[in-house]
């Protein structure tokens, strides 16, 4: 028998306790005297199941979910273009679009469709690189903070959107460069970058996450479809690399590259420094370099059945 929780609202007849709904059955019973009270109970419980809390916005049915990424955070009434009724004829189609042009013009002043446009050049940018929705929410709620609007004046949108999603996914800790955002949406490196560090400067030091080079060997083991055996010793590599004093003041995607290129290298495997660099963003010297550095601080033996 499968119960809910306690119905505080209702007790026993007969002995005071609290009642509980039977959900299989329908009924309203005593968990200690066992007297049904009630029966063909309606479960007002919905018919689904969700796993988190972004599975249950999308699958709830009472309008859509609260966003970051609409200027009122998706609150608003829209008005319809078409009046309610069969029987409606053309000067009434014509006063509901009216009335819908009237709408749309005073919902928002001039802030608020300044800030319209560039969350939506921030959700655009995060569909496209197919980024997780919590970058982009985080992304939102930075730009709604009244440094970054004030930052914001007089600049260009698209460069501010850019920066944010950088930002975001340095600290959701998700691996994207700053030359994959760019080459995207087309932009100058250099101007996002000046974005990026004064935005960077605005929020707490504590939020903005080193990128890690665990997720990058991940990401170019997966792009160069790599083995196995060549993943796991690049991410060994990668985690005795990042503890050290090798990663200190060092790109990881360098350092990644390295580790998958000795990876690589040691199992045979047909990939140059030069595919690698290519991947993610660093120049084949950097890989390289950071090869050596990898090979005069550390011994590698790999075991092959058993066998040294």
């Amino acid at each position: 028998m499968s119960t809910a929780s306690d119905d505080s609202s209702q007790k026993c007849p007969l002995c005071g306790l609290g009642l509980i709904n039977d959900l299989e059955s329908g009924e309203l019973i005593c968990p200690k005297c066992g007297i049904v009270v009630r029966d063909k109970v309606v479960d007002s419980h919905p018919e689904w199941k969700a796993i988190d809390l972004e599975d249950k916005q999308r699958r709830v049915r009472v309008g859509a979910p609260m966003t970051y990424l609409l200027h009122d955070e998706g609150l608003s009434t829209l008005v319809g273009d078409k009046p309610y009724g069969l029987g409606s004829n053309f000067q009434q189609a014509n006063d509901a679009r009216k009335i819908k042009a009237t709408s749309s013009m005073v919902r928002v002043n001039a802030d608020e469709r300044s800030l319209m446009k560039l969350l939506e050049k921030v959700d655009d940018l995060a569909s496209r690189l197919s980024l997780p929705n919590n970058v982009a929410e985080t992304a939102a709620y930075y730009i709604r903070s009244s440094k970054v609007k004030a930052f914001s004046k007089n600049k260009g949108q698209k460069e501010i959107a850019a920066a944010m999603i950088y930002l975001a996914c340095r600290v959701c800790n998700v691996n994207r460069t700053l030359k994959e955002i760019v080459d995207l949406s087309d932009l100058q490196e250099k101007d996002v970058a000046k974005y990026y560090r004064a935005l960077a400067q605005i929020f707490p030091t504590s939020s903005v996450k080193r990128p890690r080079v665990l997720n990058y060997v991940t990401k170019l083991s997966n792009i160069l479809n790599l083995s196995i055996r060549v993943e796991r010793l690049a991410l060994d590599l990668a985690r005795k690399v990042e503890d050290s004093d090798i990663s200190l003041g060092k790109n990881p995607a360098g350092l990644a590259a390295a580790c998958v290129h000795i990876a690589a290298t040691l199992f045979d495997e047909p990939v140059s420094s030069e595919n690698i660099a290519a991947e993610l963003g660093v120049t084949p010297l950097t890989v390289r370099n950071r090869t050596k550095e990898i090979l005069n601080a550390y011994d590698i033996t790999i075991y092959v059945k058993g066998l040294k």
